[in-house]
């Protein structure tokens, strides 16, 4: 019966799915719908398809990048369990990892401006770190998800070009635009830290070569 019960399940989140992809206006509603359903104590199916929703939501294009900067703060629980459970499953954790990927500048433009929130900035630190300590010893799929995730934080915490100083929405994710005072991003620190983990990542992008 139990097994009954999964295939409508994911018969279920396949037709949400479908929905959201026909119309990107209702991944907020879809998704709040879906999270308690995915989360890190479901059974392995359901958590494989949603950590695959989850890396194809905020890839998606036509989901629009304010949006997806909305929504980030609601995923982020579910990727901290996730890569905290016990039970680790090979594509949960490489689609985690993806999705970490898309959403780390759009998390950290957020907190840009919400200086204040620090339980989101909180959870994408507790996110990075644990990614970073899987890098050199993961699966090489996850490894190679984990190297992507670097990629991204690195040019995410280094200056980038300012297109329009009047229009900061138009400008690049990146430290360029972290105020100086900012209370939670430390301009010297993001920077050393992209620094060492470039370092790290020509290391691991070496190893690969050899």
């Amino acid at each position: 019966m139990a097994q009954v019960d999964l295939k409508e399940q994911l018969t279920q989140l396949e037709a949400a799915r479908n929905l959201v992809l026909s119309d990107a206006a209702l991944y907020p509603q879809v998704l709040q719908g879906i999270l308690p359903i995915i989360g890190a104590n479901a059974r392995l199916d359901l958590r494989r398809w949603g950590a695959d929703f989850l890396a194809e939501t905020f890839a998606n294009t036509t989901l629009p990048s304010d949006r997806k900067e909305q929504l980030a703060g609601t995923v982020l629980p579910t990727l901290n369990e996730y890569l905290g459970n016990d039970a680790q499953d090979v594509g949960v954790i490489k689609s985690t990892v993806q999705t970490a990927s898309s959403l780390y500048p759009f998390v950290f433009r957020h907190i840009i401006h919400h200086p204040n929130d620090t339980a989101m900035w909180d959870q994408i630190t507790a996110i990075k770190h644990n990614i970073l300590q899987r890098m050199d010893s993961a699966p090489h799929p996850v490894r190679v998800c984990c190297i992507k995730f670097v990629q991204k934080v690195v040019h995410t915490q280094t200056p980038g070009p300012i297109a329009d100083p009047r229009r900061p929405k138009r400008n690049e994710t990146s430290i360029a635009i972290v105020p100086r005072t900012h209370s939670l991003l430390s301009i010297p620190n993001l920077e050393a830290e992209a620094s060492g983990l470039l370092d790290r990542l020509l290391t691991a992008l070496q190893d690969n070569a050899e």
